[in-house]
């Protein structure tokens, strides 16, 4: 399943890239689906776990507080820029779980979501796993 949280109110502008970021977009642009190697992922268990709507809060708080997740990047032929957007939405993927079975699938789904090719044009990703589609707890 997937869904989408929208944010609003972060800092917003637009200017060069920095040179980290230039020597970056050179190198997965040649790597193509190989970039996906350099996707930076990571996990945690939510104990006790959230309601959707409060994980949603959460995200759109970060999302506030730290430019570079809702920052890509824009070549436009000559130059490159990072673009920080004041609004937008961020993909949520999610996986629906029976309990017993809730570690060995957030294991998968980590795996599946950080083979997923960089994108230096979107925005950050987010996955949770809930622990019964009735439940609507992500854990």
């Amino acid at each position: 399943m997937e869904s989408q949280i929208a944010f609003a109110g972060a800092r917003s502008g637009t200017g060069p890239a920095t040179w980290g970021q230039s020597a970056i977009w050179d190198v997965v642009r040649r790597l193509g689906d190989d970039a996906a190697r350099y996707n930076v992922a990571g996990g945690l268990p939510l104990d006790p776990p959230l309601p959707m709507d409060r994980l949603g809060d959460a995200i759109r708080a970060l999302l506030r507080h730290h430019d570079s997740l809702h920052t890509t990047l824009r070549f436009d032929g000559d130059r490159l820029e990072q673009v920080a957007h004041t609004a937008g939405a961020i993909d949520v993927h999610t996986r629906a779980s029976e309990p017993g079975d809730v570690v060995e699938t957030a294991y998968a789904f980590y795996h599946e979501l950080a083979a997923i090719p960089f994108d230096a044009e979107r925005r950050c990703r987010c996955g949770s796993v809930r622990c019964s589609p009735a439940a609507a707890r992500p854990t």
